[in-house]
């Protein structure tokens, strides 16, 4: 009689696999980061709001490297605020963003979220909304250690 076996390893590893491509809810985003909070880590992860996207996994990350994490902070708090008054036609939205939370310490300070696809911004809040330009995609991408906003298919 031929039985198949998997290695423990397979039922520990598939489960973060296939939960790595599933959406997220998000809770009320922390305000925009006073001038004497500065961040000291930052944890990324993907949101896939549409399950049969299948992109391939992206592992939550944590930036440690205090002056990145500073860098990429202060780079969102500049972008220019975007102007969501009138009517806006958007290109193709892939239902796919990136949470952002800094942290100072233990305490997250603020959560902002990438849009990268459709009306591509960052999102500091319910009524804040801010320009996602070439230069913040490629320094949030340097950051991250990724190539790709948009990852390729499973």
């Amino acid at each position: 009689m031929n039985t198949t076996r998997f290695h423990p390893f397979f039922f520990l590893v598939l489960p973060l696999l296939l939960i790595s491509g599933c959406g997220f809810v998000r809770t009320n985003m922390a305000p925009v980061v006073s001038a004497g909070e500065q961040p000291t880590t930052l944890w990324v992860q993907r949101i896939n709001h549409l399950s049969e996207n299948h992109y391939l996994p992206f592992l939550p990350r944590t930036i440690t490297d205090q002056q990145e994490v500073q860098r990429l902070s202060s780079a969102a708090q500049a972008l220019t605020p975007l102007n969501l008054s009138g009517p806006i036609s958007c290109p193709a939205d892939f239902a796919l963003d990136y949470q952002l939370d800094f942290f100072r310490g233990q305490t997250r300070i603020q959560e902002i979220v990438l849009h990268p696809t459709g009306c591509a911004s960052v999102e500091f809040g319910k009524d804040d909304f801010r320009v996602f330009t070439p230069a913040f995609e490629q320094l949030f991408m340097q950051t991250v250690g990724i190539s790709n906003l948009v990852p390729g298919p499973l």
